[in-house]
């Protein structure tokens, strides 16, 4: 992995510009000039045209927010808390006590995010730190997993998070991977507060969508100080969106480091030693509903083929266990789900409760990744199961994690399926099951490459501790 302990040492790869390049850009204290090709637009232009926007699409952004999350809190609740204040706990804070504010969207970001503010109030004990999220499961998994304030980001909207940094006059802003939000940023650095991007990434899909607004893209990012990066694709996906090089840092991915420092006392379920009873466990873990169809038959082949064998699944959305269970039970397999089981001796367990997917890994003889079986899925993160010796099975839709999924590649410690069939899981898995031997040393090597990684972490707060140096 290429990166730098040096905030100032920008690894950035520099492409021929020829004909095709999008239009360079001249950068003023004013205005931002395209070239003849586009009309002359200032950044206040930009910037009143997106509040003007952002008021006529609130409404509707609010409904599908909403039911969005249906599921898991009242459509009605979730947007009154994204526009009302910050937490009021912050506010008695001691006056001039600096404060992190971090955002991480989900259940990935959070537990990425949260390993870099341990480390950053172990080195910064005197800060304050605030980490908010926008969806309720990352919600849940960051009060679970961090002690400190926790809040859901204020929708993007000028006077509500004018109000939020009023408030909390935040020292350092900031924000997990592809979280861009030009009022945020905007008003941060209208007050003169740096703004940093950490772990970033850009996926394909998300790249060809900016793209087509690349000159409001770069306005949006020049308000930006500091830019951690993956991996060089990535720092030159931020480039072409207007990200200046002087603020971007390849620093590695957080990912292997959050696992690192989050694994290092877990401890496999004595619940999940007991179930197995020291038969073989092959883990799906975080399958999709769009998967189901797939998990099923795969499971019922297993089964059959290897009746030695346990199987644990792990719905990445719980709400669908009682159905699955009820699936197999009908095609009678030993099924029952984790928050019933009282002894039994099932051949499948469906994981449903939040948190334990991770440790339960430990005592996998073979981990097949979920989201990444279907089309419509963009991959879950392997490292987990990865950092236990485990090896690791995923299919071929993982586009939010090229970066990761390539790394494991090089090291050998992967198998990435060329196609989603239930014959093929099939043939792997089996054949993991048949050689304990082979089984053993793909394990170890995955294993080697997740603690080859380390040092993203490291990397990341010397950049953001320049940053507040810089900034104060």
């Amino acid at each position: 992995m290429k990166g730098t302990t040096d905030p100032g040492d920008i690894r950035v790869p520099r492409l021929d510009t020829g004909p095709t390049e999008p239009p360079q850009w001249v950068y003023s204290s004013q205005s931002v000039v395209f070239s003849a090709r586009h009309r002359l637009l200032t950044p206040n232009m930009y910037r009143w045209a997106y509040q003007i926007l952002s008021y006529v699409v609130a409404p509707f952004y609010g409904l599908g927010l909403g039911w969005s999350v249906r599921r898991h809190i009242a459509p009605s609740r979730y947007v009154r808390l994204r526009l009302q204040g910050p937490p009021v706990e912050l506010s008695a804070r001691p006056r001039g006590q600096p404060l992190l504010w971090l955002h991480a969207v989900s259940v990935g970001e959070v537990l990425t995010a949260i390993p870099l503010l341990q480390a950053w109030l172990e080195r910064h004990p005197d800060w304050t730190v605030l980490l908010t999220t926008a969806t309720p499961t990352g919600h849940a998994v960051a009060r679970r997993h961090w002690s400190g304030a926790v809040a859901y980001l204020p929708l993007d909207l000028a006077p509500v998070v004018r109000r939020w940094m009023n408030r909390l006059q935040p020292t350092l802003v900031g924000t997990v991977e592809t979280e861009i939000w030009p009022n945020l940023f905007w008003q941060a650095r209208d007050r003169s507060v740096p703004v940093a991007i950490v772990n970033g990434r850009i996926s394909d899909q998300a790249f060809r969508r900016y793209g087509w607004a690349r000159p409001f893209m770069r306005w949006v990012l020049d308000a930006v100080q500091c830019v951690c990066v993956q991996s060089d694709r990535q720092a030159e996906r931020f480039r072409r969106l207007g990200v200046r090089p002087e603020t971007l840092h390849v620093t590695g991915n957080l990912k292997f480091d959050a696992v690192i420092r989050r694994m290092a006392l877990a401890r496999v379920p004595d619940w999940l030693d007991r179930w197995r009873a020291g038969r073989p466990l092959v883990v799906f873990g975080s399958w999709t509903a769009p998967e189901w169809s797939l998990l099923r038959d795969v499971v019922v082949t297993l089964v059959r083929q290897a009746p030695e064998a346990r199987f644990l699944v792990a719905p990445r959305h719980i709400e669908v266990a009682a159905e699955w269970a009820d699936t197999w039970r009908a095609q009678g397999l030993p099924v029952g789900r984790r928050t019933v089981w009282q002894g039994e001796d099932w051949t499948v367990m469906i994981l449903d409760t939040l948190g334990e997917l991770a440790a339960c890994y430990g005592g996998a003889a073979v981990a097949v990744v979920g989201g990444s079986f279907h089309p419509s899925q963009a991959g879950h993160n392997p490292i987990e199961p990865a950092w236990w010796g485990v090896p690791v099975v995923i299919g071929p839709f993982h586009r939010d994690f090229l970066d990761v999924i390539e790394t494991f590649q090089a090291g050998g410690g992967i198998q990435v399926l060329p196609t989603g069939t239930v014959e093929a899981l099939q043939t792997y898995v089996g054949n993991l099951l048949r050689e304990p031997a082979h089984q053993a040393a793909w394990g170890q090597q995955a294993r080697r490459v997740v603690l080859q990684q380390g040092g993203a972490l490291d990397r990341t707060l010397t950049c953001l501790e320049a940053l507040v140096r810089l900034g104060g």
